[in-house]
Protein backbone atom coordinates (compact mmCIF):
# COMPACT_ATOMS: atom_id res chain seq x y z
CA UNK A 1 0.00 0.00 0.00
CA UNK A 2 1.44 3.27 -0.85
CA UNK A 3 1.75 5.51 1.24
CA UNK A 4 1.04 8.80 -0.57
CA UNK A 5 -2.16 7.33 -1.61
CA UNK A 6 -3.48 6.91 2.22
CA UNK A 7 -2.04 10.37 3.17
CA UNK A 8 -4.58 11.58 0.66
CA UNK A 9 -7.86 10.63 2.69
CA UNK A 10 -6.47 12.24 6.08
CA UNK A 11 -9.08 14.38 7.21
CA UNK A 12 -8.42 18.16 8.07
CA UNK A 13 -8.73 19.28 12.07
CA UNK A 14 -10.88 16.63 12.67
CA UNK A 15 -12.12 17.14 16.25
CA UNK A 16 -13.49 13.64 17.02
CA UNK A 17 -12.32 9.83 16.15
CA UNK A 18 -14.35 8.10 13.74
CA UNK A 19 -13.39 4.77 11.58
CA UNK A 20 -14.07 4.83 7.62
CA UNK A 21 -13.28 2.79 4.38
CA UNK A 22 -11.32 4.22 1.92
CA UNK A 23 -10.50 2.65 -1.58
CA UNK A 24 -6.95 3.86 -2.74
CA UNK A 25 -5.86 2.06 -6.42
CA UNK A 26 -3.66 -0.80 -4.23
CA UNK A 27 -7.00 -1.71 -3.26
CA UNK A 28 -9.82 -1.27 0.10
CA UNK A 29 -8.27 0.13 3.39
CA UNK A 30 -9.93 1.22 6.90
CA UNK A 31 -8.46 4.33 8.04
CA UNK A 32 -8.88 4.96 11.62
CA UNK A 33 -8.27 8.87 13.11
CA UNK A 34 -7.58 9.42 16.33
CA UNK A 35 -7.30 13.35 17.41
CA UNK A 36 -6.35 12.53 20.98
CA UNK A 37 -3.19 10.92 19.70
CA UNK A 38 -2.21 13.38 16.78
CA UNK A 39 -2.64 9.51 14.80
CA UNK A 40 -4.40 8.19 11.82
CA UNK A 41 -3.92 4.43 11.78
CA UNK A 42 -4.56 2.43 8.15
CA UNK A 43 -5.42 -1.23 7.87
CA UNK A 44 -5.57 -3.04 4.33
CA UNK A 45 -5.41 -6.69 3.45
CA UNK A 46 -1.97 -7.74 4.39
CA UNK A 47 -0.51 -4.62 6.22
CA UNK A 48 -1.01 -1.81 8.96
CA UNK A 49 0.53 1.90 9.78
CA UNK A 50 0.14 4.56 11.96
CA UNK A 51 0.92 8.21 10.75
CA UNK A 52 1.21 10.58 13.35
CA UNK A 53 0.04 14.16 12.10
CA UNK A 54 2.48 16.02 14.95
CA UNK A 55 5.89 14.75 13.63
CA UNK A 56 4.71 13.72 9.84
CA UNK A 57 6.32 9.91 10.37
CA UNK A 58 5.34 6.30 9.77
CA UNK A 59 5.51 3.56 12.45
CA UNK A 60 4.72 -0.21 11.68
CA UNK A 61 2.72 -0.08 14.88
CA UNK A 62 -0.43 -2.20 15.41
CA UNK A 63 -3.98 -0.11 16.75
CA UNK A 64 -3.48 -1.41 20.04
CA UNK A 65 0.18 -0.44 20.31
CA UNK A 66 0.77 1.35 23.41
CA UNK A 67 -0.10 5.53 23.43
CA UNK A 68 -2.13 8.33 25.24
CA UNK A 69 -5.75 7.86 24.07
CA UNK A 70 -8.60 9.84 25.84
CA UNK A 71 -11.31 7.95 23.54
CA UNK A 72 -11.92 5.39 20.77
CA UNK A 73 -14.42 5.99 18.18
CA UNK A 74 -17.85 4.43 19.47
CA UNK A 75 -20.33 5.68 17.20
CA UNK A 76 -22.33 3.46 15.16
CA UNK A 77 -21.21 4.48 11.85
CA UNK A 78 -17.37 3.51 12.66
CA UNK A 79 -18.80 0.44 14.27
CA UNK A 80 -20.54 -0.59 10.92
CA UNK A 81 -17.39 0.44 8.82
CA UNK A 82 -15.27 -1.57 11.38
CA UNK A 83 -17.40 -4.63 10.55
CA UNK A 84 -17.78 -4.51 6.86
CA UNK A 85 -14.14 -4.43 6.49
CA UNK A 86 -13.29 -7.43 9.17
CA UNK A 87 -16.04 -9.39 9.05
CA UNK A 88 -16.12 -9.34 12.81
CA UNK A 89 -17.58 -9.13 16.05
CA UNK A 90 -17.78 -7.21 19.28
CA UNK A 91 -16.18 -3.59 19.46
CA UNK A 92 -14.48 -2.02 16.15
CA UNK A 93 -10.87 -0.99 17.86
CA UNK A 94 -11.29 -5.10 19.02
CA UNK A 95 -11.94 -6.44 15.61
CA UNK A 96 -9.28 -4.28 14.27
CA UNK A 97 -7.21 -5.82 16.39
CA UNK A 98 -8.09 -8.69 15.54
CA UNK A 99 -7.57 -8.67 12.13
CA UNK A 100 -4.08 -6.95 12.51
CA UNK A 101 -2.93 -10.04 14.63
CA UNK A 102 -3.90 -12.29 12.18
CA UNK A 103 -2.21 -10.48 9.59
CA UNK A 104 1.06 -10.18 11.93
CA UNK A 105 0.64 -14.01 12.35
CA UNK A 106 0.37 -14.91 9.04
CA UNK A 107 3.23 -12.83 8.24
CA UNK A 108 5.51 -14.50 10.71
CA UNK A 109 4.75 -17.87 9.93
CA UNK A 110 5.58 -16.88 6.19
CA UNK A 111 9.15 -15.43 7.33
CA UNK A 112 9.54 -18.69 9.43
CA UNK A 113 8.58 -20.95 6.59
CA UNK A 114 11.45 -19.17 4.22
CA UNK A 115 14.02 -19.76 7.08
CA UNK A 116 13.30 -23.01 7.22
CA UNK A 117 13.40 -23.63 3.76
CA UNK A 118 16.57 -21.98 3.65
CA UNK A 119 18.30 -23.97 6.15
CA UNK A 120 16.91 -27.10 4.61
CA UNK A 121 18.61 -25.96 1.04
CA UNK A 122 22.08 -25.35 2.78
CA UNK A 123 21.88 -28.38 4.30
CA UNK A 124 21.56 -30.19 0.98
CA UNK A 125 25.07 -29.04 0.55
CA UNK A 126 26.47 -31.74 3.41
CA UNK A 127 27.79 -34.54 2.19
CA UNK A 128 26.06 -38.29 3.07
CA UNK A 129 27.15 -40.40 5.96
CA UNK A 130 29.96 -42.33 5.36
CA UNK A 131 29.30 -46.14 4.21
CA UNK A 132 28.17 -47.85 7.52
CA UNK A 133 28.99 -45.25 9.76
CA UNK A 134 25.70 -46.35 12.11
CA UNK A 135 27.05 -49.98 12.06
CA UNK A 136 30.21 -48.29 13.25
CA UNK A 137 28.75 -46.20 15.99
CA UNK A 138 26.95 -49.80 17.13
CA UNK A 139 30.50 -51.55 17.19
CA UNK A 140 32.08 -49.08 19.15
CA UNK A 141 29.82 -48.16 21.66
CA UNK A 142 29.55 -51.90 22.80
CA UNK A 143 32.85 -52.14 23.49
CA UNK A 144 33.80 -53.41 26.80
CA UNK A 145 35.32 -49.98 27.98
CA UNK A 146 31.69 -48.74 27.43
CA UNK A 147 29.25 -51.29 28.05
CA UNK A 148 27.97 -49.45 31.62
CA UNK A 149 27.79 -45.78 29.37
CA UNK A 150 24.02 -45.33 28.29
CA UNK A 151 24.17 -42.20 26.07
CA UNK A 152 27.08 -41.41 23.47
CA UNK A 153 27.98 -38.76 21.98
CA UNK A 154 30.06 -38.80 18.19
CA UNK A 155 31.26 -36.07 16.02
CA UNK A 156 31.56 -36.49 12.22
CA UNK A 157 33.62 -33.81 10.35
CA UNK A 158 33.07 -33.06 6.47
CA UNK A 159 34.00 -30.40 3.93
CA UNK A 160 31.22 -28.91 2.69
CA UNK A 161 31.14 -26.84 -1.07
CA UNK A 162 32.30 -23.50 0.25
CA UNK A 163 35.54 -24.41 1.96
CA UNK A 164 34.33 -24.70 5.13
CA UNK A 165 34.51 -28.07 8.08
CA UNK A 166 30.73 -28.90 8.96
CA UNK A 167 30.53 -30.68 12.36
CA UNK A 168 27.94 -33.33 12.85
CA UNK A 169 27.17 -34.36 16.18
CA UNK A 170 25.09 -37.64 16.85
CA UNK A 171 23.71 -38.40 20.08
CA UNK A 172 23.89 -41.86 20.82
CA UNK A 173 21.46 -44.12 23.45
CA UNK A 174 21.29 -47.44 24.14
CA UNK A 175 18.15 -49.31 25.71
CA UNK A 176 18.55 -52.19 28.15
CA UNK A 177 18.31 -54.50 25.33
CA UNK A 178 21.72 -54.01 24.16
CA UNK A 179 20.64 -54.11 20.58
CA UNK A 180 18.51 -51.52 20.80
CA UNK A 181 19.55 -48.06 19.84
CA UNK A 182 18.61 -44.59 18.83
CA UNK A 183 20.68 -41.90 16.68
CA UNK A 184 19.79 -38.56 16.49
CA UNK A 185 21.56 -36.07 14.56
CA UNK A 186 21.85 -32.86 17.30
CA UNK A 187 23.94 -30.52 15.66
CA UNK A 188 25.51 -29.38 12.53
CA UNK A 189 28.43 -26.80 13.40
CA UNK A 190 30.58 -24.87 10.87
CA UNK A 191 33.75 -23.72 11.00
CA UNK A 192 36.72 -23.03 9.23
CA UNK A 193 38.98 -26.20 10.30
CA UNK A 194 38.57 -29.36 12.02
CA UNK A 195 37.95 -29.07 15.93
CA UNK A 196 37.81 -25.88 15.77
CA UNK A 197 37.09 -23.85 19.27
CA UNK A 198 33.97 -21.79 17.61
CA UNK A 199 31.49 -22.22 14.97
CA UNK A 200 30.91 -19.45 12.73
CA UNK A 201 27.30 -20.48 13.00
CA UNK A 202 25.12 -23.62 14.05
CA UNK A 203 22.10 -25.66 13.56
CA UNK A 204 20.24 -28.27 15.76
CA UNK A 205 18.13 -31.24 14.68
CA UNK A 206 14.91 -30.62 15.51
CA UNK A 207 13.43 -34.46 15.24
CA UNK A 208 14.44 -37.41 17.86
CA UNK A 209 16.06 -40.19 16.09
CA UNK A 210 16.53 -39.06 12.78
CA UNK A 211 19.92 -38.06 11.03
CA UNK A 212 20.76 -37.56 7.45
CA UNK A 213 18.77 -36.44 5.11
CA UNK A 214 15.90 -37.25 7.06
CA UNK A 215 16.61 -34.86 10.36
CA UNK A 216 15.11 -31.12 10.21
CA UNK A 217 17.02 -28.28 10.82
CA UNK A 218 16.78 -24.96 12.67
CA UNK A 219 19.02 -21.76 13.64
CA UNK A 220 20.47 -21.61 16.94
CA UNK A 221 23.79 -19.50 16.06
CA UNK A 222 22.30 -16.24 17.55
CA UNK A 223 22.15 -18.04 21.24
CA UNK A 224 26.21 -19.78 21.08
CA UNK A 225 28.76 -20.56 18.69
CA UNK A 226 31.26 -22.74 21.25
CA UNK A 227 30.96 -26.42 20.77
CA UNK A 228 28.40 -27.50 23.50
CA UNK A 229 28.95 -30.63 23.83
CA UNK A 230 32.30 -32.92 24.82
CA UNK A 231 32.80 -35.72 22.01
CA UNK A 232 34.05 -38.93 21.01
CA UNK A 233 35.23 -38.71 17.11
CA UNK A 234 34.71 -40.35 14.16
CA UNK A 235 38.19 -40.60 12.91
CA UNK A 236 38.33 -43.05 9.31
CA UNK A 237 37.79 -39.34 7.63
CA UNK A 238 39.86 -37.21 9.78
CA UNK A 239 42.33 -35.44 6.97
CA UNK A 240 44.25 -33.92 9.21
CA UNK A 241 47.86 -32.32 8.06
CA UNK A 242 51.27 -33.01 10.20
CA UNK A 243 48.44 -36.23 11.91
CA UNK A 244 51.36 -39.61 11.73
CA UNK A 245 49.94 -43.18 11.01
CA UNK A 246 50.97 -43.93 15.08
CA UNK A 247 48.21 -41.34 16.14
CA UNK A 248 45.90 -42.80 13.20
CA UNK A 249 46.14 -46.47 14.40
CA UNK A 250 45.57 -45.33 17.98
CA UNK A 251 42.68 -43.56 17.08
CA UNK A 252 41.16 -46.00 15.52
CA UNK A 253 41.94 -48.74 18.63
CA UNK A 254 39.76 -46.86 20.84
CA UNK A 255 41.44 -42.96 21.69
CA UNK A 256 38.62 -41.54 20.47
CA UNK A 257 37.79 -40.09 23.80
CA UNK A 258 42.01 -38.60 24.45
CA UNK A 259 41.32 -37.32 20.89
CA UNK A 260 37.93 -35.38 21.43
CA UNK A 261 39.58 -33.51 24.57
CA UNK A 262 42.70 -32.17 22.24
CA UNK A 263 40.50 -31.01 20.10
CA UNK A 264 37.89 -29.50 22.26
CA UNK A 265 40.73 -27.59 24.32
CA UNK A 266 43.44 -26.78 21.18
CA UNK A 267 41.43 -26.71 18.08
CA UNK A 268 43.07 -28.93 15.43
CA UNK A 269 46.47 -28.44 16.83
CA UNK A 270 45.40 -30.60 19.46
CA UNK A 271 45.79 -33.78 17.28
CA UNK A 272 49.17 -32.46 16.45
CA UNK A 273 50.26 -32.48 20.16
CA UNK A 274 48.39 -35.59 21.04
CA UNK A 275 50.20 -37.17 18.04
CA UNK A 276 53.56 -36.22 19.31
CA UNK A 277 52.82 -37.34 22.37
CA UNK A 278 51.86 -40.86 21.23
CA UNK A 279 55.09 -40.78 19.28
CA UNK A 280 57.46 -40.03 22.39
CA UNK A 281 55.36 -42.59 24.83
CA UNK A 282 55.91 -45.21 22.34
CA UNK A 283 53.92 -48.12 20.76
CA UNK A 284 54.14 -50.15 24.12
CA UNK A 285 52.80 -47.80 26.83
CA UNK A 286 50.09 -46.42 23.97
CA UNK A 287 48.82 -49.62 23.97
CA UNK A 288 48.35 -49.50 27.73
CA UNK A 289 45.98 -46.14 27.32
CA UNK A 290 44.19 -47.82 24.69
CA UNK A 291 43.52 -50.21 27.10
CA UNK A 292 42.41 -48.00 29.67
CA UNK A 293 40.21 -45.85 27.07
CA UNK A 294 42.46 -43.41 28.36
CA UNK A 295 41.84 -39.33 28.51
CA UNK A 296 43.89 -36.20 27.15
CA UNK A 297 45.31 -35.77 31.45
CA UNK A 298 46.29 -40.09 31.25
CA UNK A 299 48.07 -39.47 27.94
CA UNK A 300 50.15 -36.22 29.16
CA UNK A 301 51.24 -37.74 32.44
CA UNK A 302 52.40 -40.99 31.38
CA UNK A 303 54.53 -38.56 28.37
CA UNK A 304 56.45 -36.69 31.09
CA UNK A 305 56.25 -39.51 33.66
CA UNK A 306 56.86 -43.34 31.67
CA UNK A 307 57.11 -44.93 34.71
CA UNK A 308 53.66 -43.70 35.75
CA UNK A 309 51.65 -46.89 36.85
CA UNK A 310 48.40 -47.49 35.55
CA UNK A 311 46.43 -47.32 39.43
CA UNK A 312 48.27 -43.61 39.23
CA UNK A 313 46.80 -42.80 35.55
CA UNK A 314 43.34 -43.44 36.21
CA UNK A 315 42.98 -41.21 39.36
CA UNK A 316 44.80 -38.59 37.39
CA UNK A 317 42.47 -38.97 35.12
CA UNK A 318 39.49 -38.86 37.07
CA UNK A 319 39.82 -35.37 37.93
CA UNK A 320 37.14 -33.18 36.04
CA UNK A 321 38.31 -29.36 37.24
CA UNK A 322 40.37 -28.20 34.72
CA UNK A 323 42.19 -25.77 36.77
CA UNK A 324 43.43 -28.67 39.25
CA UNK A 325 44.41 -30.62 35.83
CA UNK A 326 46.32 -27.63 34.77
CA UNK A 327 48.20 -27.39 38.24
CA UNK A 328 49.13 -31.13 38.36
CA UNK A 329 50.63 -30.88 34.46
CA UNK A 330 53.07 -27.91 35.92
CA UNK A 331 54.17 -29.65 39.25
CA UNK A 332 54.65 -33.29 36.82
CA UNK A 333 56.73 -30.99 34.15
CA UNK A 334 58.86 -29.78 36.89
CA UNK A 335 60.06 -33.74 37.19
CA UNK A 336 58.11 -35.03 39.87
CA UNK A 337 57.55 -38.49 39.76
CA UNK A 338 54.03 -38.85 39.22
CA UNK A 339 53.51 -42.13 41.46
CA UNK A 340 55.31 -40.24 44.30
CA UNK A 341 52.93 -36.87 43.91
CA UNK A 342 49.93 -39.17 43.81
CA UNK A 343 50.72 -41.35 47.20
CA UNK A 344 51.41 -37.76 48.65
CA UNK A 345 48.10 -36.40 47.64
CA UNK A 346 46.60 -39.52 49.29
CA UNK A 347 48.15 -39.48 52.45
CA UNK A 348 48.39 -35.54 53.43
CA UNK A 349 45.81 -34.77 55.55
CA UNK A 350 42.48 -36.47 54.14
CA UNK A 351 40.15 -33.83 55.62
CA UNK A 352 41.61 -31.71 53.06
CA UNK A 353 40.67 -31.47 49.24
CA UNK A 354 42.71 -32.11 45.92
CA UNK A 355 43.05 -28.43 45.07
CA UNK A 356 43.92 -27.49 48.64
CA UNK A 357 46.68 -30.67 48.83
CA UNK A 358 48.16 -29.77 45.21
CA UNK A 359 48.11 -26.04 46.50
CA UNK A 360 49.60 -26.78 49.47
CA UNK A 361 52.67 -28.95 47.23
CA UNK A 362 53.33 -25.89 45.21
CA UNK A 363 53.71 -23.88 47.71
CA UNK A 364 56.06 -26.16 48.79
CA UNK A 365 57.92 -26.84 45.47
CA UNK A 366 58.44 -22.92 45.25
CA UNK A 367 59.94 -22.90 48.90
Amino acid sequence: MKKKELLKHIPENAEEPFIKRIRTPDGMALMTVLPDSNRVHFTWEDGYQTYDTETCTWSRTKITSPCYIVHWPCDEKSQKEAENFCKGSGSAIDQIDRYEYRISWRKSCDAQERKFQRIQKMMEDVPALPPRFVDWIKKRYQSAEDKYTRVHFTSLFQRVPDGRIVERIFRVVFFKNPEKMSVTEVVRGYASEIGAKEWSDWYYGTVRNFYGTKQRWWDKKSIMTYTPLQTDFYPKNLAVKRTPDLAERAIKAGLGKCLAEFINAEGAAGVAKMADALERVGRQKAKRLIAMNANSMMLITLDMCPKATDETLRKIGKIKIDITLGQIAEILGKGINANHFWKLMETTEKEMSCQDKITMYRDYLDM
